[in-house]
């Protein structure tokens, strides 16, 4: 090893300047046949706080992977024996998610963009610059704990809803934003405001934050502050005592005591009546209460959640929402998109309530034609996700065929039709020629025109694809000109494949 590599690893190993919050918990896994450059990188990732394992081969390093699944592997391409390259190739195609960074001699772009094609998710230029491999753990890094934050979220919402029912966000950008924000908020007591449309799934949410926290193994209490009468707003909330009003029983606890240890959601916050905002105020402010016609006061131990609808800051301009209770209940405030803003995800939600409904209603329906999902997304949705469910549910109810039909859904522009059972498929032409398809596309916003069109194509294109190359993904990538990784995330969003069920419009009748 020269010189430079020895003197930028012996500062770099003294610095170790990586993040340990980071760094805790990842196995990186350095595969290289220099012997003292492989010592100095594992030294320094050591030293930085990560889990270590050294090897000389690619043989020992697929040893090593098959026995302790790395979640970081750095190697070098030139390797005796296996290749670098071929070791790339064998891990990608068993865990395509796993970073990988190559390090190797390159002299020209054109050998740069071969080393991210081959399936490498970056590369680090020989002699080595440790201040570039800083730079590229560290991004490897945030990747490995944002996939491990979408995973506990992922498995926390299994715990939360109802078993089979299952969820799911969708992959558009905004979304994945959104949600990639919920382990840093389970992490804190604060209070949270969940902001956003009707329907958009505020609930879910936070149900997300409670069975991701620390208080998982406590309650999680949802009330609608909309539901509740304005004179029993106290007594639900903290509950009341024997004796507090004529008709009181033995008394009873509130939400606020049921809630006690775990989560208490307030749904439609907005909609709490003045008069209570103060008491509300002080709750949340000392911890304590007490119950309606009690002397007696009661600590709490509860997290609040909260979501609305309504833009609050300007409630309190209005007079109508207390500015000191808004920011005490917007201490950490989350905004969820409505389903207009982010409708490639249309069709993955679409499919995963039909999934879920089909079981429920027994019925054999197995998917949207390419013009049923192209009408879906020209549709607003000013329900959001509750609407889509809606939707989907009448769809399945009158289901006459396998596969669900433009005809069928009862929303969006009229003009995205096709050819019923018997008759021929009504394959759209492509546009700019005049006809039905191509006048919705220039009736629709540009970027609604764009998705409709590329969602079509998408669907049509990799299905072909998929069967003429009898479902193997290398393979078709290839034909394609696209990596397996591109090609697996259209299969994915699209829910393409023998998995998916999806089939051609003129897939059989419902029940033959």
């Amino acid at each position: 090893m020269d010189h430079k590599n020895k003197r930028d690893a012996s500062d770099a190993v003294c610095e170790a300047p990586l993040d340990p919050l980071l760094c805790a918990g990842v196995l990186a896994l350095i595969v290289e046949d220099d012997e003292d450059l492989c010592a100095l990188v594992s030294q320094f990732l050591s030293d930085a706080g990560l889990e270590v394992v050294s090897v000389y081969s690619a043989e020992e390093a697929m040893k090593v992977y098959q026995e302790r699944c790395p979640s970081l592997i750095v190697t070098d391409l030139k390797l005796p024996g296996m290749s670098g390259h071929e070791l790339v190739k064998a891990i990608r195609s068993d865990n395509p998610a796993t970073p990988i960074l190559i390090m190797s001699v390159i002299n020209s772009v054109e050998q740069a963009v071969a080393l991210i094609n081959s399936g490498a998710d970056d590369y680090l230029i020989k002699p080595l610059d440790f201040d570039a491999l800083t730079d590229r753990v560290e991004r490897a890094l945030r990747s490995i704990a944002t996939s491990r934050d979408l995973q506990l979220v992922e498995t926390s919402l299994q715990r939360a809803l109802e078993p089979g029912n299952g969820v799911i966000w969708g992959t558009s950008p905004v979304m994945l934003r959104a949600v990639a924000q919920i382990p840093m908020l389970a992490r804190t007591d604060a209070p949270i405001l969940v902001h956003g449309e009707s329907g958009v799934g505020k609930e879910i949410v936070a149900r997300a934050i409670h069975y991701s926290s620390r208080r998982a193994g406590g309650p999680m209490v949802a009330i609608s502050c909309a539901a509740i009468p304005e004179g029993l707003w106290e007594r639900e909330f903290f509950g009341h005592v024997k004796g507090a009003y004529s008709d009181s029983g033995s008394g009873g606890p509130g939400v606020v005591e049921a809630a006690e240890g775990g989560t208490l959601f307030l749904d439609e916050i907005g909609e709490v009546p003045f008069a209570m905002q103060a008491k509300l105020l002080r709750f949340l402010q000392e911890k304590e209460y007490r119950r309606v016609g009690d002397t007696e006061l009661r600590k709490s131990d509860v997290r609040i959640v909260s979501a609305t609808n309504r833009d609050l800051q300007a409630e309190c301009e209005a007079g109508r929402f207390r500015e000191d209770l808004y920011y005490r209940v917007s201490v950490l405030p989350l905004e969820l998109p409505p389903l207009r803003e982010r409708k490639e995800d249309i069709a993955q939600l679409a499919m995963h309530f039909l999934r879920r409904y089909a079981e429920e209603y027994d019925k054999p329906v197995v998917g949207f034609s390419p013009r049923a999902l192209q009408k879906l997304c020209s549709h607003d949705f000013p329900g959001n996700i509750r609407e889509l469910e809606n939707i989907t549910q009448q769809c399945l109810a009158r289901a006459m065929y396998s596969i669900i039909g433009a005809d069928d859904i009862p929303v969006g522009d009229p003009s995205f039709t096709e050819a019923r059972p018997g008759q021929a498929e009504a394959v759209p032409p492509a546009p700019p020629t005049d006809g039905p398809f191509a006048e919705s596309v220039y009736a629709s916003a540009y970027s609604d025109a764009k998705a409709a069109v590329t969602t079509d194509f998408e669907i049509r294109y990799v299905s072909r694809l998929l069967k003429k190359h009898e479902g193997n993904i290398t393979r078709a990538a290839e034909a394609a000109g696209l990596t397996r990784k591109s090609l697996s995330r259209i299969i994915k969003r699209h829910e393409l494949g023998q998995e998916s069920g999806y089939q051609p419009r003129s897939g059989r009748p419902v029940g033959s």
